[in-house]
């Protein structure tokens, strides 16, 4: 499932870290990441499914691929959907 992100922003009032939104039926993902850092620790603060999602990705991209491929598969979880061929 493709999602709708944001542009990447820097820190505000808000959002206390650099992030990126993409809003969904469901709820929202929320990606943050510390920019300033060597290793800025990407993670969902937020998840459609209220859990907080921390990862080794190496990049918003990762995150973003990791955030997309998991509301795909829980949503067929959802629907009772198997994903091997009969």
């Amino acid at each position: 499932m493709k999602l709708n992100w944001s542009t990447p922003s820097p820190p505000n009032e808000k959002y206390h870290y650099d992030h990126t939104i993409a809003e969904t039926p469901f709820g929202r993902f929320l990606l943050t990441w510390k920019g300033w850092k060597d290793n800025p620790g990407y993670g969902f603060d937020e998840t459609p499914w209220n859990e907080i999602e921390y990862h080794d990705w190496d990049n918003v991209e990762e995150a973003q691929r990791w955030a997309e491929q998991e509301i795909y598969r829980k949503c067929r979880d959802l629907l009772g959907i198997n994903n091997e061929k009969n």
